[in-house]
């Protein structure tokens, strides 16, 4: 298996791991999707470079779920960064988002 491929089923993995219920919830998803977006920031230098190959299908795939996760990043930084009237609706837009995400990730197998 590609070195994109086992750090893209160890996210799967990671997310469904997570708990909407667990009071670091926030602070744990953040930093899963951080690690995800760094590795494969490595993986995307890799190809590049011509280290690292993948099928087409499946970078498309990486670069749409890596996209909703950094999207879905960049929301969890401004619920943990703020506080607010509206700071309640971004958390559950963060959870309705979330649940998207492992979704997507389920069905990119």
């Amino acid at each position: 298996m590609e070195k994109a491929e086992i750090e893209f089923e160890k996210f799967k993995e990671d997310i469904e791991d997570l708990s909407e219920d667990d009071p670091q919830f926030y602070d744990k998803l953040e930093k899963k999707l951080i690690a995800f977006d760094e590795k494969m920031e490595d993986i995307a230098e890799d190809l590049e470079e011509g280290a690292e190959t993948t099928g087409e299908k499946f970078n498309e795939s990486i670069n749409d779920i890596r996209a909703e996760a950094k999207d879905l990043g960049d929301k969890v930084s401004d619920f943990t960064e703020n506080t607010g009237d509206d700071i309640e609706n971004l958390g559950e837009e963060i959870k309705d988002d979330f649940n998207r995400l492992k979704q997507d990730l389920k069905n990119n197998k």
